[in-house]
């Protein structure tokens, strides 16, 4: 596996999974290493893609905590020789096909997101259950990145860049959050009239 070809958030995800398979003396990285680690940094691609398709975290994680406790450990000097097991090879690779489709450059968190949800075994079975499939990804993965392409390694940083440094004034109107202003024609005419009195 090539990890040149990652965006660097990706890199330090699959960084993060290779220490939680150390500590937890697992010889093979496994999907539950990788989605725990994206569970862990909290401020994410896939954290914000599993919220917005419904998802209920404390289940996935408690979920994934489980099969990490059922992941055999190793003692000794080999837990140095890490792998990756069959299950995360065939999501990377069909990271790096939705990758290719997709036409980025790069392959990054939603791309390995969606390779999860391809294959088999309990994280896609868990991704699955919680309504997160290849389809209803790429729905929302618009709204995430809009039409961006992931043709650096550091695209992941400016999705939802609009979000990060704007206030979206329709979404606090909805709330409540707005002082209301628009409406009191009366009390601004008389705010008017007070200021543009002569003293």
């Amino acid at each position: 596996m090539n990890l040149n070809k990652y965006t660097l958030k990706a890199q330090e995800t699959i960084q993060k999974a290779l220490e939680l398979a150390q500590s937890g003396n697992n010889q093979a990285l496994e999907p539950a290493h990788i989605l725990k680690a994206f569970l862990i940094d909290g401020e994410n691609v896939v954290v914000n893609l599993l919220n917005k398709l419904g998802a209920n975290l404390r289940a996935v994680e408690e979920v994934v905590d489980a099969e990490l406790g059922r992941l055999p450990k190793v003692q000794g000097s080999s837990v140095s020789g890490q792998y990756l097991s069959t299950t995360s090879k065939e999501a990377f690779d069909k990271a790096q096909k939705e990758a290719t489709a997709l036409g980025d450059e790069y392959i990054s968190s939603e791309h390995i997101l969606i390779g999860f949800s391809e294959t088999k075994g309990p994280i896609a079975s868990l991704l699955k259950d919680q309504g997160v499939t290849k389809e209803n990804i790429l729905k929302v993965l618009v709204d995430v990145r809009g039409n961006q392409t992931v043709d650096d390694p550091n695209a992941e940083s400016r999705y939802g860049a609009l979000k990060k440094y704007a206030r979206d004034l329709n979404e606090l109107a909805e709330k409540n959050k707005l002082d209301p202003v628009i409406g009191r024609d009366q009390e601004i005419r008389r705010v008017m009239q007070i200021l543009t009195r002569r003293t």
